[in-house]
């Protein structure tokens, strides 16, 4: 009994519930039957509005382009009366003219012509203005733009035509040639700085390894005349610079001392020694290094055609092997690098290596063609291969991918800058202050760049 209650009572309840369910779907019906004239007037009040405000923009528009029409028109006529003037005021002053025509009459011509031209100039502006992408053309963003080695040489350009208003017998063929010699030597020596420099280093034992390295050359083989006895002490000197780099590379690799702190203690000490074996006293080069240096081939000097052969070697292996490929991934992001397992030791320390073969090779064009050098030597290079890389437009800290051939037009640059100096009447404390100048600038304006960018 008990039961049939509990049961009557459920089914009670279940028919309320249900009831209230039913009246909950009536009301959903019509809530979304409402909807549909709400969202439709809604929507249309917005389209209407918008059309609106197209329409308003439109007839803007079209008021700015009529004003503009009138501007036009009337310049077109004020241009076209004063060129009229000008016609009769020509056939009235001068008459026939020996062609058999008027000026009067040419004027008019003119002006007509003139005119046809100016009727035009809207068209080809609208025409311009809707070609495809020129919204993206802008003149400074095309020169930033520009590769390295152009932007360096339109600097350098610049400064060759200015030398040349400034002091012409500057630009003379027998200066340029006295030039290049000197050229080439910075510009060789600028190549194994440019290296260090890409690897985010900095080497101011190029100067050391140079003068070290020209006594090797001279000091050492006694002025000799046999042809193997001067070889070898060339490949001695050689050996003895890339040994001084890899030495510097590996300290301030594995050792991670500073290369700023390692490379100033390396000149130091290859200072004292290179005072030491050669008694403080310049030496003679060997002759037949010395004839060789100071010849020309093709009308060209040796030198020269040396430094195309280091500096294209350095651009091939760097552009189109696998090796040159990594050695410029290791400097522009070195965790990228280590992450697909590019040794980073070993390239660093390759570098240094490398650079120091470089440097000998300039100290050995440098003692070929000075004859005697001094012992202090490569003194002037200390700086001149920093700026020359700076002038060519290559970070300094190897943040970006650098250019050889920017820092060679940069090496030509700085000695004819040297050129200039000395033409114009100022002494060679007027190069070094402008080759320090242009090394602070090398540091300072990228920092303070990047300071403004971000303030």
């Amino acid at each position: 009994m008990a039961d049939d209650q509990t049961l009557r009572l459920q089914m009670s309840r279940l028919g309320k519930d249900w009831t209230e369910l039913q009246r909950a779907a009536a009301q959903l019906g019509k809530d979304v039957a409402a909807l549909g004239p709400l969202v439709a007037a809604k929507f249309g009040t917005d389209l209407t509005e918008l059309r609106q405000a197209v329409a308003g923009r439109f007839d803007q528009a079209k008021s700015v382009a009529r004003r503009a029409a009138d501007d036009w028109a009337r310049t077109l006529r004020f241009y076209g009366e004063k060129l009229a003037h000008g016609a009769k005021f020509g056939q009235t002053r001068f008459g026939q003219t020996e062609f058999g025509q008027a000026p009067g009459e040419t004027l008019a011509a003119l002006a007509r012509r003139l005119g046809s031209d100016l009727t035009r100039l809207p068209q080809v502006a609208a025409a311009l203005v809707r070609a495809p992408g020129l919204d993206r053309i802008k003149l400074g963003r095309d020169l930033s733009a520009l590769p390295l080695p152009v932007k360096s040489f339109i600097a350098t350009a610049l400064l060759v035509l200015i030398g040349g208003i400034a002091a012409p017998s500057t630009v003379t063929s027998a200066a340029i040639l006295s030039t290049l010699p000197y050229f080439a030597i910075l510009a060789v020596a600028s190549i194994g700085q440019h290296l260090v420099i890409q690897q985010r280093g900095l080497d101011l034992s190029t100067a050391g390894i140079m003068s070290f390295t020209a006594v090797v050359v001279t000091k050492l083989p006694d002025g000799s005349t046999v042809f193997g006895v001067v070889i070898f002490y060339i490949a001695a000197a050689l050996a003895v610079g890339a040994g001084i780099g890899a030495m510097t590379g590996v300290i301030v690799t594995l050792l991670e001392v500073p290369p700023l702190v390692t490379t100033i203690g390396v000149n130091a000490i290859l200072f004292g020694l290179t005072y030491y074996v050669s008694t403080g006293a310049s030496v003679q080069s060997p002759p037949m290094m010395v004839e060789f240096f100071v010849s020309s081939f093709l009308f060209v000097p040796t030198m020269v055609w040396v430094l195309l052969l280091v500096a294209g070697t350095a651009v091939f292996v760097l552009i189109f092997t696998t090796i040159g490929r990594r050695f410029i991934a290791v400097s522009v992001n070195p965790a990228a690098a280590h992450a697909v397992g590019v040794p980073l030791n070993t390239y660093s320390i390759a570098t240094y290596t490398l650079a120091g073969f470089i440097y000998a090779v300039a100290a050995i064009m440098l003692s070929g063609y000075l004859v005697s050098p001094t012992v202090l030597c490569g003194l002037p290079y200390l700086l001149g291969t920093i700026a020359a890389v700076v002038v060519g437009g290559n970070p300094l800290g190897g943040v970006t991918k650098a250019s050889v051939v920017a820092t060679v037009i940069g090496a030509f640059f700085l000695t004819y800058l040297a050129q200039l100096v000395t033409a114009l009447g100022f002494g060679g404390s007027a190069e070094d202050l402008a080759d320090a100048i242009i090394v602070l600038s090398g540091v300072a304006l990228p920092e303070i760049t990047r300071r403004l960018r971000y303030a």
